[in-house]
């Protein structure tokens, strides 16, 4: 899926809010993600931002698309 680097941020940001995880912490994630490093290990009780991210992707895309799908 592709979005604009502002709606990106806003995704990374909400995943970071959602997890309590430092936006840095997320970015590293996701960036070690996109060069094939495994996935940390999540901490007790704490889910890994990949997760969430999924979710955020996947809250944006149905509110970028809309009930009606127009967008």
């Amino acid at each position: 899926m592709q979005m604009a680097s502002a709606v990106g941020f806003e995704v990374l940001r909400g995943v970071s809010w959602h997890t309590d995880i430092k936006l840095r912490a997320v970015v590293e994630a996701l960036i070690g993600w996109a060069l094939g490093r495994p996935k940390p290990k999540p901490k007790p009780k704490l889910e890994p931002p990949g997760w969430e991210l999924d979710a955020a992707v996947q809250r944006r895309s149905r509110h970028q698309d809309g009930p009606d799908g127009s967008g």
